[in-house]
């Protein structure tokens, strides 16, 4: 049986690894 963390952990870190890949990419607002 998998352990899945919750969804809100993986936005959480998905989130933090786009927001750094995508933020040097995008006009200053």
């Amino acid at each position: 049986m998998l352990w899945l963390p919750p969804i809100s952990l993986i936005t959480g870190i998905i989130g933090d690894y786009l927001t750094d890949f995508v933020k040097p990419h995008l006009p200053l607002q």
